[in-house]
């Protein structure tokens, strides 16, 4: 589970187009944070891609390309 403590932001959970990670979206109007995690692992800890800072908004997206499930790491 997550909260947001921030009352500016609000909050949307999905899944990426590959229906391989869960998504958590923090946004507000100028600015965005996106944590990930393996779907298939009910255990797994969520990741931040980027962390938020005001006036930077991004999204992110996972999809299989020909076949192929490329790996996901915005490290």
């Amino acid at each position: 589970m997550y909260h947001e403590s921030d009352e500016r932001y609000w909050l949307a959970v999905g899944r990426t187009r590959s229906d391989a990670y869960v998504l958590i979206v923090a946004a507000s109007a100028i600015t965005s944070e996106v944590r990930y995690a393996d779907a298939a692992d009910p255990d797994a800890e969520f990741a931040t891609v980027l962390p938020r800072r005001d006036g930077v908004e991004y999204s992110v997206e996972h999809a299989i390309v020909d076949g192929q499930k490329p790996v996901f790491d915005p490290a």
